[in-house]
């Protein structure tokens, strides 16, 4: 367990390549990279993990062309959207943590990116949305799921609702998932 820290993820990538293991298990996108740094040879298996290519460690979703599989959690941002409009329906703009801004387009909502690095930045990151926002939609993002208890803290007193994108951070802070 790496405990969300890059350099815990290389090092023990790096073990694992010395010990030549069959095979690498690697939970969420610092892990997977850290792995697929590593190694282009031993066969990685990714999870918790949305976009393989974004994260930069195969060719195509589809066709990774690498050492590199996995599966992907990314969230039905339509269906998201569309509870968040049913839940809210007076919403007006929407914060979001990281997700396809084409849904809250195509439903004609505006709406502002609000990123944290790292889990320092959370807390701030958090207080600006609520200011700014009459609704949060948080997708799955490791270092906000490692982080609800912030989100909820903030959000909550501020009585702005949560849609997030899965069912561990929805009861750590969410209204709806």
């Amino acid at each position: 367990n790496a405990q969300g820290e890059q350099t815990n993820c290389t090092t023990i990538a790096t073990k694992f390549v010395s010990n030549d293991v069959d095979l690498i298990m690697a939970n969420a996108t610092t892990a997977l990279q850290a792995a697929a740094a590593a190694t282009g040879d031993i066969p990685i298996v990714g999870t918790s993990v949305t976009d393989y290519k974004t994260a930069g460690v195969v060719d195509s979703n589809e066709k990774p062309g690498r050492n590199v599989t996995g599966v992907s959690d990314l969230a039905p941002v339509d269906q998201q959207i569309q509870l968040l409009m049913k839940l809210v329906p007076d919403t007006k703009k929407v914060g979001i943590v990281y997700c396809s801004e084409a849904e809250l387009d195509k439903e004609g909502i505006a709406w502002a990116e609000f990123t944290a690095a790292d889990s320092n930045e959370v807390q701030s990151v958090v207080t600006k949305a609520v200011g700014e926002c009459d609704a949060l939609y948080i997708p799955t993002d490791n270092t906000i799921a490692n982080n609800t208890e912030i989100v909820k803290n903030v959000a909550v007193p501020a009585g702005i609702p949560v849609v997030t994108g899965e069912e561990g951070m929805c009861s750590g802070c969410g209204l709806a998932t």
